[in-house]
């Protein structure tokens, strides 16, 4: 059984987005420490929205992602820039299909402004994925990007990559 997170605010100049979470408990399903032995880690940082990916994705962490991302966005006050690397992805263990309906779900998402979304795929199959990804979703607010480098993907968000950025695998 994979360890649940636990809620502590990664940046503490953005705890009054964090009191804006009603359900703390919840909310540690949400936020997760990126020490947290989850597939893919979500937290706040920097004004945007930071989703890595480690090890074997499956659809229940697809599934737990897309109700984190929904959950940031119905109850921050703006909806967020974000950044989701694939980078650290071994394996992508769901079918094509999932990738589609995902798509098709985030184009049906009502957001209270446009976003931009970087995607970091390193490996050939990681493009493949963020590319079909992208097709199925045509949210007029959400502004996709794929990359193969985690510089590019930050310059683009206007955000400044920290060390850890610069050297994880």
């Amino acid at each position: 059984m994979r360890d649940r997170c636990t809620f502590q605010p990664p940046v503490a100049l953005f705890s009054d987005l964090y009191d804006l979470l009603d359900d703390r408990t919840e909310a540690s399903l949400i936020l997760c420490k990126s020490n947290s032995h989850m597939p893919i880690t979500t937290q706040l940082r920097d004004n945007f929205i930071e989703s890595v990916w480690h090890d074997d994705i499956t659809t229940a962490d697809l599934e737990q992602l897309l109700r984190a991302i929904q959950d940031f966005e119905g109850r921050l006050p703006v909806a967020l820039d974000r950044l989701s690397d694939m980078s650290g992805a071994q394996a992508l263990q769901f079918h094509s299909n999932y990738i589609i309906a995902m798509g098709q779900a985030r184009q049906q998402a009502k957001l209270k402004n446009p976003v931009k979304s970087a995607i970091i795929a390193t490996t050939p199959e990681q493009y493949g994925v963020a590319r079909m990804f992208q097709t199925y979703n045509q949210n007029p607010d959400i502004h996709i990007t794929i990359f193969r480098e985690r510089l590019p993907a930050y310059e683009w968000l206007g955000i400044t990559a920290n060390s850890n950025d610069r050297t994880r695998p």
